[in-house]
């Protein structure tokens, strides 16, 4: 596997994987509705990429196997010590073939190479087959938010 830069294609087409599926996974882990998620998604996104692919500190990277395109990386710099992944996404078709610790190889030589002491992550909870391979690759909880439904009607 290689990482090559997203061309400006590749990274519209980035985006609109995560405005499909980041807010399913935010929904399901704040308990909000569907559209209210999407729409915090958007905002989110124009918030943190106020230059899209051109905004200093963010990096997006296309992920791939000969010529294939199998996947994609997001990831932005924090202070000069630590690279945060924002988004790893591997193409449905080629999950579970060990393309994903593969991924994360290449951000953390990434992260080397660009002078970073430390790579950082979020993974949602409910994401039990990520959070299986990050730790299986030595990375260990740095924060945690618990969340509990009280009971009752919700606004």
């Amino acid at each position: 596997m290689r990482r090559t830069p997203c061309t400006p294609g590749e990274y519209r087409t980035l985006m609109r994987m995560i405005l499909r599926d980041y807010p399913r996974d935010r929904a399901r882990a704040d308990a909000l509705p569907l559209k209210t998620a999407r729409r915090n998604a958007r905002t989110q996104l124009q918030t943190m990429l106020p230059h899209a692919s051109r905004t200093p500190g963010h990096y997006f990277d296309t992920l791939r196997e000969g010529a294939r395109i199998v996947g994609y990386l997001w990831y932005a710099k924090q202070g000069q010590r630590s690279l945060f992944l924002c988004q790893i996404y591997i193409l449905a078709p080629f999950r579970r073939r060990g393309l994903g610790t593969q991924a994360m190889r290449l951000f953390e030589r990434r992260a080397q190479a660009l002078g970073c002491r430390e790579v950082r992550l979020h993974v949602f909870g409910h994401n039990a087959a990520a959070r299986a391979l990050y730790e299986k690759l030595g990375y260990t909880t740095a924060d945690l938010v618990l969340a509990k439904p009280l009971a009752g009607k919700r606004k």
